[in-house]
């Protein structure tokens, strides 16, 4: 597991040397299938998987810009995908995390849920 997480953070940091991203101060924020670290030198969290699932990360950045694009409120990638030898990183803003979560409501989302569901994605 050691081997693993090491692996991870060289991914991040050879990642963020191809785009000029600090390192500096970087932490471990989990590991599990998706390591994540964050960067507070640039206020991001680096994501990193498996460069077997390169194709799928690619998409969920298509979607997630195509997304932000049309003013949906979802958290958009810094940068694009950067694989390394081993790995798939991504770049995103870091917004903190509450000890406890918000009570959800039902009334929150269904704006931007009728607005994308009578949208549909172009291929």
């Amino acid at each position: 597991m050691t081997t693993q997480r090491s692996d991870s953070e060289s991914s991040v940091r050879d990642a963020s040397r191809e785009l000029g991203i600090s390192t500096r101060g970087m932490t471990e924020i989990r590991s599990h299938a998706t390591d994540v670290y964050h960067l507070p030198e640039i206020n991001a969290v680096a994501r990193v998987r498996p460069i077997t699932e390169a194709a799928h990360v690619t998409k969920i950045v298509a979607l997630l810009r195509w997304l932000t694009g049309r003013g949906f409120p979802a958290v958009e990638p810094l940068a694009p995908p950067v694989t390394t030898t081993a790995h798939i990183v991504t770049f995103w803003v870091h917004y903190p995390q509450r000890d406890t979560p918000p009570p959800a409501h039902a009334t929150d989302r269904p704006a931007h849920l009728s607005t994308t569901h009578l949208t549909q994605v172009r291929r």
